[in-house]
């Protein structure tokens, strides 16, 4: 039998965010207790979307539908840290 697993694949311009900078977007605040588990589990821990649902008690599409609110809080409160260097 194969396992299929998948990777998370975090837009370029988060891929720079530390640890600590994920636990930052967390602690603020804005997000509520679905998203900051969500990305304790599936960003920080990087848990499979299956596992890290089963952990919260949601199904595996909400954490879907939610990862694009949390990329745009995270692109908020990490700006100078997500912008590219120009290329010269």
């Amino acid at each position: 039998m194969t396992e299929i697993t998948a990777r998370m694949a975090l837009p370029a311009e988060l891929q720079r965010l530390t640890r600590s900078d994920w636990e930052r977007v967390t602690d603020e605040g804005i997000l509520d207790q679905i998203d900051q588990k969500i990305i304790k589990l599936y960003i920080v821990r990087r848990l499979p979307q299956m596992d890290a649902a089963a952990e919260i008690g949601v199904d595996r599409k909400t954490i879907s539908r939610r990862l694009p609110h949390i990329y745009n809080i995270a692109r908020r409160m990490t700006e100078g840290k997500t912008r590219q260097k120009p290329v010269e």
